[in-house]
């Protein structure tokens, strides 16, 4: 993971090599890009000033956001074609300009999917500022697993652009707490840093995985049962946590392959809550208090003689 940088007015870096040159801005400083992976956040087909088609890519990471120009000729389809959300790598010269950020190109392609970097799949310009802290909270603890099933099972949770977008930006409820934008990943990152002073996380091992990994995931199926100010119309008739178990079945389904025990265990924790037998997993109680305080931390105290209404979101 290279040095992070701070993102820039959205302009548009150069392509490689062209038949046209154009006139560029001072650079500031650059530096040599080895394998950097980056979200693709936008991209715009187009003929540059010599008539050839190129793509304007916006490349997004925790550390910020870059521009780059790709000429379609120079790069095999199979490189070239990458859509918003994807994840790609890039072999290239990053330069940092008066009034930008531009990345000229030389190699671009898929990284394997055991290999996808959590600063990638989480670009920092995805979350609104106020909340970048607590973005680079959950990155620091996600990479902090040290189960490799776990990992891969993270990474392809959020390597659904929808599922990361959502987790950085939906609220954690609809009026109990962290009930505004950017509020899930506020609760999940104080759920964390709670994590932190207990016990569990001090003695290090696949409990402390696990709980590191349904921290970060107990609330996914908000991502799409709360939309703005309430619930979406799934929201409406469908508990996030049957949502979660939606949106988790494919790497669910991918770690069952390898790792039956774990993927079960796993499963089992979006139970809900009133759904029996009753589960007294050692890690479930951990993550459902860690919920619980975090919740009630953010909640302004009631006026006298006023009875608190519970939500299930």
């Amino acid at each position: 993971m290279t040095t992070p940088f701070s993102p820039a007015p959205r302009q548009v870096g150069t392509p490689r090599v062209s038949h046209h040159v154009e006139q560029m801005p001072h650079v500031s400083g650059s530096r040599r890009l080895n394998g950097t992976q980056f979200r693709v956040l936008g991209r715009t087909d187009r003929l540059n000033p010599a008539g050839q088609p190129c793509s304007r890519l916006e490349l997004g990471n925790l550390g910020g956001t870059a521009r780059a120009v790709i000429v379609h000729e120079q790069f095999l389809p199979c490189h070239r074609d990458v859509e918003h959300g994807d994840v790609v790598i890039v072999m290239g010269e990053f330069q940092s300009l008066h009034d930008r950020h531009v990345i000229v190109v030389e190699e671009l392609y898929r990284p394997a999917r055991a290999r996808l970097a959590p600063t990638a799949l989480l670009p920092r310009d995805w979350a609104l500022p106020a909340f970048h802290s607590e973005q680079r909270t959950v990155v620091r603890h996600w990479m902090g697993v040290g189960h490799p099933a776990l990992q891969l099972f993270l990474r392809e949770a959020f390597l659904d652009p929808n599922v990361a977008l959502g987790f950085l930006n939906v609220p954690a409820s609809v009026r109990h707490h962290h009930a505004y934008q950017g509020g899930l990943l506020e609760h999940s990152a104080d759920m964390l840093k709670r994590f932190e002073q207990r016990y569990l996380y001090q003695a290090r091992g696949i409990q402390r995985d696990l709980a590191t990994t349904l921290i970060l995931l107990h609330d996914i199926g908000k991502t799409v049962t709360l939309v703005g100010n309430g619930r979406s119309q799934r929201g409406a008739s469908q508990p996030h946590e049957l949502a979660a178990l939606e949106l988790l079945a494919t790497p669910l389904a991918q770690l069952e392959m390898t790792n039956p025990e774990l993927a079960n265990h796993l499963r089992g924790f979006f139970k809900p809550r009133n759904w029996y037998p009753r589960n007294y997993d050692r890690v479930y109680q951990l993550v459902s208090a860690l919920d619980r305080q975090s919740a009630e931390s953010s909640v302004a105290p009631l006026p006298a003689n006023t009875t608190a209404h519970a939500e299930t979101d």
